[in-house]
């Protein structure tokens, strides 16, 4: 595919199929959850510090193999993911079976192997950028870079992170990245993600990695009158601002005073969460809560695409104390209309 098609955002891009690899993908997730290695890295707290912490964001990309999954779209010299479209046919299949069966199937979908530099992997159909022009070129380190230099240098962080770079102390690389996960044929989530990685004073070692997703939680309207591409730059800049500073926000507090995770203490969520277009059904820990928010932490493997911390908007969430079955055989469990 001629990259100059990408940045003309003039032509249809046509994809890869998967559809001979998925009976390879479930089986592969089938043995991996039946022999029990499981693991749960990307909830972990982070490793207590003893020196100031060096916050810095920068311009890094997802990586297809981890953090990108099958049904998503990586649009080239961007930091947006496509998840959905309707020309997009990588969506997680609708199997008609119960929850637990359409949660495996989503799962080995979920499963890295991704999409990336402007071809998805694990899709297939097409991908039309005709009218996301604006969407498509979501860029939110400057922002990103000037609201945590706000939060840090005006609240009770000043003690234990820093923004400038000095020698011997560890650093907390972070990038941003919009996941624009469409709910209908029209309609879009965006879901902000912050992958951090907090690395040893040499700079060299990776000691504790996770991702912090985020979203208001309501869909509005790709294209076409009141959407995200008539907005522009800076209209779009300013609608995702909110779920950024809020993200950041609690991703320092989060690593530098980490909020319990207790295995005996653990709730179930339906929510909207990325790379789905349905809702799904899991069980984790609630970090914290507000008016608007919960802070939840699912017990989802660290091989699925949306591992790690979400921030759930409240309005489209429904939570109560975790029962035995509740995460089912993958963790989750797709969400029917009628859930």
């Amino acid at each position: 595919m001629k990259r100059s098609a990408i940045r003309g955002f003039d032509e249809t891009l046509h994809l890869q199929g998967v559809s001979a690899r998925t009976p390879f993908l479930v089986a592969a997730f089938l043995c991996f959850v039946l022999t029990g290695c499981s693991s749960y890295g990307l909830i972990s707290a982070a490793p207590e510090q003893s020196r100031p912490v060096v916050v810095e964001f920068t311009e890094g990309q997802l990586l297809g193999w981890t953090d990108v999954p099958a049904n998503a779209y990586f649009v080239p010299e961007s930091q947006l993911v496509i998840v959905g479209q309707p020309e997009q046919v990588g969506n997680v299949p609708d199997t008609g079976r119960p929850g637990w069966v359409s949660a495996t199937v989503a799962a080995a979908v979920l499963m890295g192997g991704g999409g990336t530099g402007g071809r998805v992997l694990g899709g297939t159909g097409k991908i039309n950028l005709e009218g996301m022009e604006e969407v498509a070129r979501i860029n939110l380190t400057t922002l990103a870079t000037h609201m945590a230099r706000e939060i840090i240098n005006t609240n009770q962080f000043a003690d234990f992170f820093v923004t400038s770079k000095a020698p011997s102390l560890p650093v907390l690389s972070v990038f941003t990245t919009v996941i624009l996960t469409y709910v209908n044929d029209s309609d879009a989530i965006p879901f902000i993600l912050l992958k951090a990685s907090l690395s040893d004073s040499s700079g060299q070692s990776e000691v504790w990695a996770t991702r912090y997703f985020v979203s208001s939680g309501k869909p509005i309207p790709v294209t076409g009158e009141g959407s995200w591409a008539e907005l522009g730059p800076a209209g779009i800049e300013s609608a995702l601002a909110p779920d950024l500073k809020r993200s950041i926000n609690f991703m320092l507090s989060d690593i530098s005073s980490p909020k319990a995770r207790n295995d005996n203490d653990l709730y179930m969520i339906q929510s909207r969460f990325p790379y789905l277009k349905e809702r799904i059904q899991t069980v984790g820990h609630i970090l914290d809560e507000d008016s608007q928010s919960i802070y939840f932490a699912p017990k989802i493997d660290d091989s699925m695409a949306f591992s790690g911390i979400h921030i759930l908007d409240k309005s489209v969430t429904k939570y109560r104390e975790a029962i035995k079955g509740d995460g089912g055989i993958a963790g989750f469990r797709v969400l029917k209309e009628r859930d």
